[in-house]
């Protein structure tokens, strides 16, 4: 593999992208069984998150490998609930990571997540969130490599079923 480039998306990255977030969807969705596995829910999901970026602030980042796109992070600033200590009240989410399958393992990742933690630094925020699905053992595994604990579970019941 050649050296990868970690940089800020554009404009003509767009398209690269959303194919990232499909293929995310549907690895989610073996995983969750309630993720939408078609490009224009990844679509979508892109516009949300630039939106919800563009209402707190954050960062847009794309890693690069031989002129091609393979992998995708967004990091928001958000506030967290009044009852969160002020001290940590102001703090960064990664709302997005993606690596393209066949790049997977490769530090890419890895790559991605420590340009976000420099990005949330500079931002004087005391801590960064990331979520993960129960059951994606390799995201679980990498975040569990690089310093993150456990914060917080979420649980849920399907009522449809």
């Amino acid at each position: 593999m050649s050296q990868a480039i970690i940089r800020d998306m554009d404009d003509a990255d767009r398209e690269t992208v959303i194919d990232l977030i499909w293929e995310l969807n549907r690895f989610e969705n073996g995983v969750s069984g309630d993720r939408a596995p078609d490009r224009k829910a990844a679509a979508s999901g892109l516009g949300a998150n630039r939106r919800r970026m563009a209402g707190h602030g954050g960062i847009e980042l794309v890693a690069e490998v031989d002129g091609a796109v393979v992998g995708y992070l967004l990091c928001v600033i958000e506030s967290a609930q009044a009852y969160v200590h002020s001290r940590y009240s102001r703090h960064a989410y990664i709302a997005e990571l993606v690596v393209a399958q066949a790049m997977r393992g490769k530090g890419l990742g890895q790559r991605l997540m420590a340009a976000a933690e420099a990005f949330a630094r500079e931002q004087g925020v005391p801590s960064i969130f990331i979520g993960v699905l129960a059951g994606n053992e390799p995201a679980d595994r990498l975040y569990d490599h690089l310093g993150y604990r456990r914060y917080s579970i979420e649980r849920m019941k399907r009522l449809d079923e």
